[in-house]
């Protein structure tokens, strides 16, 4: 039993210092990234719902994004368009920052709702996971926490 007290703290130790995952931006760049999934909370009432699901246009779900490695981004309207006077595509900046941990962006809508910086949870090589922060008076007057995933086709 004495080992095992003396082994604790060692094990609390290893599992503490465990490395960071860090966020390779070559993984972001020179892909069509589609969103796949989003669900959104309320700050104040953490329920999540799937938006992706339930709200989101099929018009809207074969948008893509491109992402170069000289920092523009192109936004793809997609073969299906929700909206005939939209461009097919428009063209904007992006860059991380905070040590890769944010993207920032110009011009960029989730769901009808700008979004020009969001955190970066995780980036593969095929698989991107997002969260940030809005408030749409028009739906809910309260801060939402919307949570996307990406995926690269």
């Amino acid at each position: 039993m004495k080992k095992l007290l003396y082994l604790l703290p060692l094990a609390v130790l290893l599992v503490d210092c465990k490395k960071d995952e860090t966020i390779e931006p070559l993984e972001l760049t020179n892909k069509r990234w589609r969103l796949a999934d989003l669900t959104v909370a309320p700050e104040a009432v953490p329920v999540p719902v799937n938006v992706y699901n339930d709200y989101i246009q099929a018009c809207s779900k074969d948008d893509y994004m491109f992402y170069s490695n000289d920092s523009t981004v192109i936004y793809d309207d997609g073969v299906l368009h929700c909206d005939p006077n939209q461009p097919q595509q428009i063209s904007g900046v992006w860059r991380f920052r905070e040590n890769n941990t944010r993207l920032l962006m110009e011009g960029y809508k989730i769901a009808g709702v700008p979004v020009n910086e969001v955190n970066v949870i995780s980036l593969s090589s095929r698989k991107m996971v997002i969260s940030y922060r809005y408030t749409d008076l028009t739906q809910v007057p309260t801060p939402v926490i919307a949570t996307g995933t990406l995926v690269t086709f």
